[in-house]
């Protein structure tokens, strides 16, 4: 291509533009490398958090399914008493309505308790049947509140259950091996 003085002003305009279309790419070329870099940094960051949750569900064997009985620590309950009180408190916890398994809990822990301070019966069966509803009481709350995936306040009643060295000590200590 000739330059002559006609068309010198289309060859700067020229110029000019491919000039400016070559810094544009330039430019788009640097951001496109940054967002590369930002989703690659993003991309760790996921996958060792994901490492992380792996390795701690392993280690603990802790189950994150909560459609399992107990959070994946194979522990059916099946209780003592046969009232049916306690047969409504188990079908409740089976069907996941937590907040009635509590209302249930509290109103049958009530109920005992008042029996306790004066009972019906004599009878040291008795009375000892109705610290055995206690004990019942304090493990279907804390089986409750694992399967509800409360972990640390489960933790917390089996510990005391497993101290107490009643009717569900060794069932809490089970549960609190398999916790660990």
């Amino acid at each position: 291509m000739r330059i002559d003085k006609d068309n010198i002003e289309d060859v700067l305009i020229r110029a000019i533009r491919e000039k400016g279309a070559m810094e544009r790419m330039e430019a788009l070329d640097k951001q496109m490398a940054a967002k590369v870099a930002v989703s690659r940094r993003r991309r760790t960051w996921l996958t060792s958090v994901a490492a992380a949750c792996v390795l701690l569900v392993a280690c603990t064997d802790v189950s994150l399914r909560l459609h399992t009985r107990s959070v994946g620590y194979g522990y059916e309950f099946t209780g003592v008493s046969r009232g049916a009180r306690s047969g409504n408190i188990e079908n409740l916890l089976n069907d996941k309505q937590f907040p009635k398994v509590y209302e249930e809990i509290q109103t049958a822990r009530e109920e005992t308790l008042k029996e306790l301070e004066r009972p019906s019966y004599d009878d040291p069966d008795y009375i000892n049947q109705l610290n055995t509803d206690l004990q019942e009481l304090d493990f279907i709350e804390a089986v409750a509140h694992l399967r509800q995936g409360k972990f640390f306040k489960a933790k917390k009643e089996l510990k005391t259950i497993s101290a107490s060295d009643g009717a569900y000590s060794q069932d809490a200590d089970l549960l609190l091996r398999k916790m660990l």
